[in-house]
Order: C-alpha cells, then sequence, then structure tokens
C-alpha cells in the first residue's frame, strides 16, 4: 500500500539546489558586463514615474486671469484700483465671497477671450453665490465691516460694469456702488489708519465721484470729509487728492444747476467754473516734476498714434492722473462756454465783469484749452495700450485696468462739439479696439454714441461746404460715412503748459523713462499688418469650464434670490 520515495525527494533538492547555483552564476557575470549605472538614472526614474498631462483646475485659471488683467503691480499702480487685493490674499484667509467673484469675473474675461459665450452661465453661478454670501455678511455688523465685505462689493461693480451686457447692467453696477457708499459710512472714518482702509477709500472715491457725476447729484459730504483727512504726505499722491477735491466741486455745481438746466443763474455758474478754472492752473504750476513725461515724434504715420507723436509716463498711474485732470478742465470749460452762450443770447449789449470782450476772448480760449486738453488724451493713448515702433518686437497684451483707465477720458475728448472731426473718428477706432480686442464691453455703447457724432459732424460739414443739394447728389449719408473715414488735416495751435518749462532742471533730467526712449526707433507702418501679442497659455481647454454639481445646486438654489432679491438688484 506504502511506498519508500524519501530518496526520490532528496535527489529532486539536489538538483534544484544545482540549477540556482548555476541561475546566480550566469547573473553575475551579466551584471559584471554591464556599464556602470550614472548618478542621474535614479533621479529620471522619478520624474518618468510623474504623470505628464498636469492641468490647472477652471479656478485657478479664472484667478491667475484676474490679477494679470484687474490688479496692477505696485511699480506701476499706487492707489485707486484693486492692488490692494494682493495684500489681501498674502495676509489673511481670503473668503469664499471674494474668492467666488474673483473666479466670476475671471471666467466672464475668459468667456470673450475664447469667444465662448456659454461659460458666462459659470461666471453667474459664482456671482449668485457670492450674493448669498454677501447677503447673509450684510446682517452681521462686524462682518459688514470687514475689509473682504467692502472688497467683494466694488467686485460686483467691475462685474456688472465691465460686462456691461445691458443698459441694466450699467445700473446695477451703478446701485452697487451706492450700497458700497453706505458700507464705507458704517465703516468710519477710523479706516484711514490701515493701509488697506486708505486704498479701499481710494478705490471707492473715484467710482462714487464718477458716479454722482452720472446721476447728476451731489458726492456725500463725507467722502470730502474723508478725502481732506487723508493727509498724504506723498507729493505724489497729494496731487491726485487735489484733482479729486476738484472733481467734487465740479459735481457739485452740476447738482445745484438743476437737473432740467434752466440757465437761472449764469453769471454765478460762470464765475464758479472760473475759479475752478483757476485751480486747475494752480495744480499745474505746482505739481510735482515726477508728473512730467516725455513726447515722442513719429515719422511715419500709424493708427494706434494720434497725428505724430505721442507721450511717455514714468508709470499708468501718472499717465491715469493726466487724463484725469484733462477730462476735468475740458468738463469745466465745455460748461463754461454753453453758459457764455446763453449769457450772451440773452444780454447781447450786456457785459460780463465790465469788460465788452469777455465773450469772444473767453469763448476762444475755452475752445483751445478743449482741443489741447483732447490731443493730450489722445497723445497718452499708445502708452496705455503698449504701443511699439518696432512691428517686429514681441508686444504683451495690455491688462484690461489699463483700458479701463481709457474709457472716460477718451469718451471727454470725443464727444466735444469744437474736436474736429477725423480727430473723433479715431478715438471711436481706440474705443472700437478696447471693446472688441481687449474685451472692455463697457466701450461698446460709447463707440455707438461717438459714431453717430461723427456721421452728423461730417454731413454738417458737407452741407456747409458744399450745400446740401450736392450732398444729396453725391450719395447722402453713404457718402457722409466714407469722408468721415478720410484723414483730413490736423488743426494748428500750440500750449505750451508751465510744467515744460520747469522740467529743464537737472531734477528732471535724473528722472528715469522706460528703456524704448534709450533705443533707436524704428517705425511701423499702419495697422494693416497686426502686432504680435505675446499672450498668457491657459492649460485647459475651454471645455474644461463645465460646472460642478454642486455649483448648479447653488445656482439652482440662489437663482431666484439673485433674480428678483433687493441684492442684486441695487437697493441695499
Amino acid at each position: 500500500m506504502f511506498r519508500d520515495e524519501s530518496q526520490g525527494l532528496i535527489a529532486k533538492a539536489r538538483r534544484g539546489k544545482t540549477s540556482q547555483r548555476s541561475a546566480s552564476a550566469s547573473d553575475g557575470a551579466a551584471s559584471r558586463q554591464k556599464p556602470p549605472r550614472s548618478a542621474n538614472e535614479g533621479q529620471s526614474n522619478v520624474f518618468a514615474s510623474v504623470p505628464v498631462g498636469l492641468t490647472t483646475s477652471p479656478e485657478d485659471q479664472a484667478t491667475t486671469f484676474f490679477f494679470q488683467n484687474y490688479v496692477p503691480g505696485r511699480n506701476e499702480f499706487r492707489c485707486g484700483s484693486f492692488q490692494y487685493l494682493q495684500d489681501m490674499y498674502h495676509q489673511e484667509k481670503i473668503g469664499q465671497a471674494v474668492a467666488d467673484l474673483v473666479v466670476s469675473v475671471g471666467i466672464a474675461g475668459l468667456s470673450n477671450f475664447w469667444k465662448a459665450p456659454q461659460f458666462m452661465a459659470t461666471a453667474k453661478m459664482k456671482y449668485t453665490s457670492a450674493l448669498r454670501l454677501l447677503s447673509s455678511h450684510l446682517r452681521n455688523v462686524n462682518e459688514a465691516k470687514a475689509d473682504q465685505t467692502f472688497a467683494a462689493v466694488m467686485l460686483l461693480v467691475l462685474y456688472e460694469t465691465n460686462g456691461c451686457h445691458s443698459r441694466r447692467a450699467t445700473e446695477t453696477g451703478m446701485e452697487h456702488t451706492l450700497g458700497a457708499s453706505a458700507l464705507m459710512q458704517l465703516r468710519g472714518k477710523k479706516q484711514l489708519r490701515t493701509k488697506i482702509g486708505r486704498e479701499l477709500f481710494i478705490h471707492y472715491r473715484s467710482q462714487a465721484i464718477s458716479n454722482c457725476i452720472q446721476r447728476n447729484s451731489r458726492v456725500p459730504s463725507f467722502i470730502t470729509e474723508w478725502n481732506e483727512a487723508l493727509n498724504t504726505t506723498e507729493p505724489i499722491e497729494a496731487a491726485a487728492d487735489s484733482i479729486a477735491q476738484m472733481y467734487m466741486k465740479y459735481a457739485d455745481l452740476r447738482r445745484e444747476m438743476g437737473p432740467t438746466d434752466g440757465f437761472s443763474n449764469p453769471e454765478n455758474i460762470i464765475s464758479r467754473c472760473l475759479a475752478l478754472n483757476a485751480e486747475c492752473e494752480q495744480w499745474v504750476e505746482s505739481c510735482p516734476l515726477q508728473y512730467a513725461h516725455q513726447t515722442v515724434k513719429v515719422n511715419a504715420p500709424s493708427e494706434e498714434v494720434f497725428r505724430d507723436e505721442y507721450h511717455v509716463y514714468s508709470s499708468p498711474w501718472i499717465a491715469m492722473t493726466w487724463n484725469n485732470f484733462r477730462a476735468l478742465r475740458i468738463c469745466i470749460h465745455d460748461l463754461l462756454r454753453k453758459y457764455l452762450k446763453h449769457f450772451y443770447q440773452l444780454h447781447p449789449v450786456g457785459m460780463l465783469f465790465h469788460d465788452p470782450n469777455f465773450f469772444r476772448r473767453q469763448t476762444l480760449v475755452s475752445e483751445e484749452i478743449i482741443l489741447k486738453c483732447s490731443t493730450d488724451i489722445c497723445s497718452s493713448v499708445p502708452y496705455f495700450l503698449g504701443f511699439q515702433p518696432d512691428l517686429g518686437a514681441v508686444r504683451p497684451m495690455p491688462g484690461a485696468f489699463k483700458g479701463n483707465l481709457l474709457l472716460w477720458p477718451l469718451y471727454n475728448a470725443g464727444c466735444m462739439d469744437v474736436i474736429p472731426n477725423h480727430q473723433r473718428n479715431w478715438v471711436v477706432g481706440r474705443l472700437r479696439y478696447i471693446s472688441e480686442v481687449m474685451l472692455i464691453r463697457q466701450a461698446t455703447p460709447l463707440v455707438n454714441v461717438l459714431t453717430e457724432m461723427a456721421i452728423a459732424g461730417a454731413w454738417d460739414d458737407l452741407r456747409c461746404n458744399t450745400g446740401e443739394d450736392n450732398v444729396l447728389e453725391n450719395g447722402g449719408p453713404a457718402a457722409v460715412q466714407t469722408t468721415t473715414e478720410q484723414v483730413q488735416s490736423p488743426p494748428l495751435y500750440t500750449i505750451h503748459d508751465s510744467l515744460v518749462l520747469r522740467s529743464q532742471s537737472q531734477e528732471y533730467q535724473d528722472t528715469r523713462f522706460p528703456d524704448p526712449l534709450e533705443q533707436t526707433l524704428s517705425y511701423s507702418p499702419p495697422m494693416q499688418q497686426q502686432p504680435v501679442y505675446q499672450l498668457s497659455t491657459y492649460q485647459n481647454r475651454p471645455n474644461d469650464f463645465q460646472s460642478s454639481v454642486s455649483d448648479r445646486h447653488i445656482f439652482n438654489q440662489t437663482r431666484g434670490m439673485a433674480m428678483s432679491g433687493d441684492f442684486e438688484s441695487g437697493n441695499w
């Protein structure tokens, strides 16, 4: 029944040991024949195990887009924009409301950049999520006073006004500015003691003044009081505060005129306009030498440069301050011209300030100042939009905040009736570039208004020069449209500001300007050739911006509140 297998098992074990020894010997010989392993071989194996297809989340891409386009660096901008968000992101834990609004504005910008309007739904979801969170913050006094709460409200204004999808969006942005005014007063004057608090106030100040001018309302008294309490020690910033103070006086003057503009007291309005103009002249005399700019001549025409020169400034902040000053002088002298005309229509033989020649002389001076300031604004545009004389040079796309800074000054430079039509057409072209290339939709209605003015101006010019019958025979409005596209000879006028005389000092000569002035300039032909732009690369494709389940849940919960509630409509 049983057999002895012990001898067979012993023999089998001996054969296995013999085979193992032969295999190890062959492996040792093979290893001795291998070349030595390099020092980097282990490191390359580590990287080989890392997945190659790294992607950035849609939220991170949107945040990056926002900071690249709407948050200027400290070396470019001192205050008055969203640069305080850099300090918030470095010093504090960012709340969900601010984070959602940053992503919302960034996705809206990327939607325009990719020409993918379907992603606006995702931006709207983030927007309504932030509205829900802000509504809860405003129920608590301490949270309502927080820096991030106020920053979130300013982001609401940016989202509404920068998209400018409808007139309702613009009105909502203005209502959010009124809500910011209530929050600013709640925060109190003590916020000016902190750096972020001061920058929040200065940013809000510019929005509030613009809102008051558009609504023909008085600037709140606390803004005037706090602006005087800033006590800025830096001469450069103090000069900008002075311009803000003059804007407040102009807004109050417009408010006192009344909504119907009945010309009830023209002598008073004329006197106050002249007083404001005297303050402007004093500002030019006393502004720091850091405000000096250089003028670069071009010897070949370019659609990016008006006439044959453009300005170069030491920073975009200095350029913005100059343009705000020029736009203010345009508004003052336009108002002055209207009231002078009305006064002398009512009193043909009357005299102002006991001077029979005052009307004619002041009218000419005002028109000359309007033309000068409008031309200077046009000369600043190439600096903001990154004009490069060398067409082959790599040209980075200017940040969207630079386009925003040009809207108000450019519109003022183009809407005055004394502006020649060829200059107005140039302004329309630059605003169209800001709208269609830089994707700032707020410029679109400005383009439409100025285009109508350009066509009407060309029609009037043709009627004066050739007669109405000849205009109709030559094609009527179609001929007018063709005429507005032709370049006319620029007007001949010259005004020298006192700053030019002071710029001859040694202090000005030591001022450093950007490097392009130190290079040999080669001038570009007209823009039939498109410049080369260096754009940021976003790794994710557009279809990666798909809203998550949680985003859709938040949107469905808050859609009714956001669409019909008081918060989004601006009824604070």
